[in-house]
């Protein structure tokens, strides 16, 4: 029935109720008969999955809570929701993509590395203002008989710059993108720019001071909310 319901509210995955493409599938939007609003995630023919995992998957939808604030990038990049985007919302934003990646990462066997992290994959929950992480069709699992290598697979600007070489997948991967995307939730823009510089200043810096610490903190916070 529940099949049947989603295949009749969305009118056989119309384009108009996608809500998100993404690299194993796309994502509709369906309200219920029940009145219930759900994301259903329907798989690309072609995903990356093997044969055990396609036979669980055959005519069968993923379907997630319906998170209605939208990701953490569309908020970032509207001028008015941006402004309406106040410290302590940003703090509780922070907070709960921590406690998501310390779960992910501590407290499931085996940890779950995401490996793309970033304001697109963060859902904001408007009525209780929680961050929720989503979208784990890049994720893997930390084996511990395994080396963990891997192929390249994230975003850019993101992504961890010594991945590109050891090919080695583990919690920093997922560390390190966490921090360019606190980085863009204090600045509201991504923080390439001042990445780069910081580590050109390093390589080149003789003295003993990191070149970090020449950095003031007010140069780089969001200008519309002064501390």
């Amino acid at each position: 029935m529940v099949y049947e319901n989603i295949i009749k509210v969305t009118k056989e995955f119309d384009s108009k109720y996608c809500i998100r493409e993404g690299g194993t599938g796309s994502v509709y939007k369906a309200e219920l008969s029940i009145g219930q609003v759900v994301a259903v995630k329907k798989l690309h023919a072609n995903t990356d999955c093997d044969d055990h995992q396609m036979s669980q998957y055959h005519n069968a939808f993923m379907i997630y809570e319906f998170i209605e604030g939208g990701s953490l990038q569309n908020v970032l990049n509207n001028e008015e929701e941006a402004k309406a985007f106040g410290w302590s919302k940003r703090i509780n934003v922070v907070k709960g993509v921590a406690d998501a990646l310390s779960y992910m990462h501590h407290d499931c066997p085996p940890p779950i590395i995401h490996r793309d992290i970033i304001t697109k994959n963060i859902l904001l929950n408007v009525e209780h203002g929680q961050a929720h992480v989503s979208d784990f069709g890049k994720a893997s699992l930390l084996k511990p008989d395994s080396s963990n290598w891997t192929s390249f697979v994230g975003t850019f600007g993101y992504a961890i710059p010594e991945l590109a070489y050891t090919m080695r997948v583990n919690e920093k991967c997922d560390e390190y993108s966490f921090g360019v995307v606190m980085l863009e939730i204090l600045m509201v823009r991504h923080p390439g720019d001042l990445i780069s510089s910081l580590s050109l200043s390093w390589s080149s810096s003789s003295s003993a001071t990191p070149a970090y610490d020449q950095v003031g903190v007010m140069d780089v916070l969001d200008s519309a909310y002064p501390i």
